[in-house]
């Protein structure tokens, strides 16, 4: 019996029901418990196997995938602490469909703005964790991390169970690092959850508030209205008052090619603040086509507007998220204006920084010319890019790399290694312990040829 044939029978043990994928030799199963969770990863250890979540959806750029763990069913609340506001529960669970069974206790959880062609209910509180997803109220209260996460559980690399700070006690109050900041945006490289304790939010007026809606032709417009808005926290931040929930500037879902600006709150003063907050937005727009504000409720299908769809008439399939400061990046969308009529976009507006998400086609060599060009700009001001190692890498060579810098690169492969040092773990998604494993010197030496050329043709 070969190797191959003996990780097939153990895994069986584990998993009696699994589906064999189609397009590779890779096995798709089920996790339901810790327990298997444990036993998938030592066995991938033992016998030189990789594992991936199905919920990372960046694409590994080493293709010898063997295990995808699919956490559908691993989605059962274990527990809420009423009096602590706290909720214990499995990794699996929507955030949609975990909002739905904490309304009886009068609670909910952030939600999280939908990415490229996905809905609410598809979100994962797994994906919400491990990819530190922006919020819809992010201005006000930040991602995921900062608003609701409490401390997580997870099998890291080498199978082992670690529990992050206490149930009470924030690991920044406790001896020892943050680890549940560490592992939160981590993507799936160091550990796999197996639970989650999340911050719940108390509903307040049934999530009634005010939603405000303006629209306008201009694309060159969009750096004056982050020059607004940057006025528009200032006066606030001086005057020691609260901010709206939310300001997301996007092109997406719009047939009639006008820019939608999207505000909304959900206080008790919301009529108040969102019309403090239009009439500084709209100073010197010219291209002002519409207003609207409205009463609305915070719920899915209130999320599932600002989902990140492509438009009809452009095939996307990726995309890829740059963060600048907003002094910095108010000059960038000023510099770059004309990206965002090539481009679906959705620019989240946050109180110190600006958020771009730009969507675009992987086979249009157009596309990842002006990409390229874009992201060098973000790296020269400092700002930073968020996309799998597979994106960075279609838009230019080592762009990883030239992001992070040499050094920086080592550390984050050390960090990988203590948790993960066999590269059991979405190998070489972000860093490269895998191929320097599997390639030769000559062909190391190839890739190291290449890369100079690259250097020196910049």
């Amino acid at each position: 019996m070969t190797r191959d044939e003996q990780f097939e029978k153990k895994v069986r043990l584990i998993f009696p029901h699994y589906n064999q994928d189609n397009d590779d030799d890779s096995m798709s199963v089920k996790i339901v418990s810790e327990n298997q969770l444990e036993h998938i990863i030592k066995l991938c250890n033992i016998y030189k196997k990789s594992v991936r979540s199905l919920n990372d959806h960046a694409i590994s750029a080493y293709k010898g995938i063997n295990i995808h763990l699919d956490y559908t069913n691993f989605n059962q609340i274990k527990r809420v602490n009423i009096p602590d506001s706290k909720c214990k529960t499995e990794p699996g669970i929507s955030v949609e469909s975990l909002n739905q069974q904490l309304q009886p206790f009068n609670f909910y959880v952030p939600y999280i703005t939908p990415g490229l062609n996905e809905s609410t209910s598809d979100i994962q509180l797994d994906q919400a964790v491990q990819e530190n997803r922006i919020c819809l109220q992010s201005l006000k209260y930040g991602h995921f991390k900062d608003q609701a996460l409490e401390r997580v559980s997870f099998v890291s690399g080498e199978g082992r169970m670690i529990q992050t700070g206490g149930y009470k006690v924030r690991d920044t109050q406790s001896f020892g690092f943050n680890v549940t900041d560490l592992f939160s945006g981590s993507t799936y490289t160091i550990g796999l959850l197996f639970e989650v304790v999340v911050n719940c939010f108390n509903q307040k007026h049934n999530h009634k508030g005010q939603l405000y809606e303006m629209r306008l032709n201009d694309f060159t417009e969009i750096w004056k209205l982050a020059s607004n808005f940057k006025a528009y926290v200032d006066q606030k931040d001086e005057k020691q008052q609260s901010l709206v929930d939310a300001v997301i500037i996007s092109n997406l879902n719009q047939t009639d090619k006008t820019i939608l600006v999207s505000s909304f709150d959900f206080n008790l003063n919301s009529s108040n603040s969102i019309k403090d907050f239009s009439s500084s937005i709209s100073k010197n727009i010219k291209s002002l086509k519409s207003q609207t504000t409205q009463e609305t409720i915070l719920d899915s299908k209130f999320v599932q507007k600002f989902a990140f769809a492509s438009q009809g008439n452009k095939n996307v399939d990726q995309e890829i998220v740059l963060t600048v400061s907003i002094g910095n990046g108010i000059s960038f969308l000023e510099e770059y204006k004309e990206i965002f009529e090539e481009f679906p976009f959705q620019i989240h507006l946050l109180k110190k920084y600006i958020n771009i998400k730009l969507c675009f086609d992987s086979n249009n060599e157009e596309h990842k010319v002006i990409l390229d060009r874009v992201t060098s700009e973000v790296i020269k001001i400092g700002g930073t890019l968020k996309a799998s190692r597979k994106v960075l890498t279609m838009i230019s060579p080592y762009l990883d790399k030239r992001i992070l810098g040499n050094y920086n690169m080592k550390v984050h492969n050390g960090l990988k290694q203590i948790y993960d040092p066999k590269d059991v773990l979405n190998p070489s998604s972000f860093f490269y312990l895998r191929e320097k494993q599997d390639k030769s010197a000559i062909k190391r030496l190839m890739d190291k040829n290449k890369q100079i050329n690259y250097i020196l043709s910049k």
